[in-house]
């Protein structure tokens, strides 16, 4: 899925090369205003090639969710109210696509395409789209207004904004948890030679400082990695000291434990 011009929105499936005999891996993408670099690699627990899958995108102002057979496989929340940016508000189409990236999909760049098996095939069914269908000759505006800001259509209401559909049921985030503990292979959050300003994004709960969002704060080396995290720690527990504090003098009228859940509760 992807919109249109230079800071355009795009989720990724992608499937990359393998080795004879080595699992396939299936790579997820975002690109948020024109800015990728949000990998995912998995290995899956079928060979893709030996039947039909769905491989499934859900996108609505709470998440976008990655799914293969119904199995969550990753989750990308909103945390605008943290500082971190959300794809909104760009009307995008579903595209797909063979290309050659064997200048690194496959092991890194060293295994190379085997041209001689071409001509290479994707064979797709069952496609199906539930959206809100941008109109092309209305004004943007209003048409952002519509799709974004509504929870109706011509059809009924969208069951992509159902409260249900604002985070994975219990059972969904188990699934979610096995399919990582098991399948994952790759994360671009845990790779250290990654900017220092996108580990900070995979890692804080709380507010970004400041110091740490820059591109200019990383140089993707392990030493800046290391000081980085002993920084992010001296300001975390400094901020927990201040939220720990008024334990001390509980308020009139409140035990200790109920103090402790509303701080907890902030948290």
């Amino acid at each position: 899925m992807s919109s249109d011009g230079a800071s355009h929105n795009e989720f990724d499936f992608e499937f990359l090369g393998n080795r004879t005999g080595e699992p396939y891996l299936v790579q997820s993408n975002l690109y948020i205003n024109g800015v990728g670099n949000r990998e995912q690699r998995m290995d899956l627990w079928f060979d893709p090639t030996a039947d039909f899958h769905a491989y499934s995108i859900l996108w609505n102002p709470r998440q976008v969710v990655f799914l293969v057979d119904d199995t969550p496989i990753r989750v990308f929340s909103n945390q605008e109210h943290r500082g971190i940016v959300f794809p909104r508000d760009q009307p995008m189409g579903i595209y797909s696509s063979i290309w050659n990236a064997d200048d690194w999909a496959t092991e890194g760049g060293r295994v190379k395409t085997d041209w001689s098996h071409a001509p290479f095939v994707a064979t797709f069914r069952g496609l199906r789209i539930d959206g809100c269908e941008w109109a092309s000759t209305a004004e943007g505006p209003a048409e952002v207004q519509r799709c974004s800001a509504s929870a109706w259509g011509k059809e009924g209401r969208y069951w992509w904004k159902e409260k249900e559909m604002e985070a994975l049921s219990v059972h969904q985030s188990h699934q979610l948890i096995w399919a990582r503990a098991n399948h994952l292979v790759y994360d671009y959050c845990s790779d250290p030679a990654r900017c220092l300003w996108q580990w900070t994004v995979c890692i804080l709960t709380a507010s970004v400082p400041s110091q740490f969002t820059e591109p200019t704060e990383c140089d993707g080396g392990h030493n800046r990695l290391r000081i980085a995290k002993v920084k992010l720690l001296d300001s975390i527990l400094k901020r927990l000291e201040k939220l720990v504090k008024p334990r001390a003098s509980s308020a009139p009228g409140k035990s200790s434990g109920e103090q402790s859940v509303a701080i907890s509760q902030r948290m």
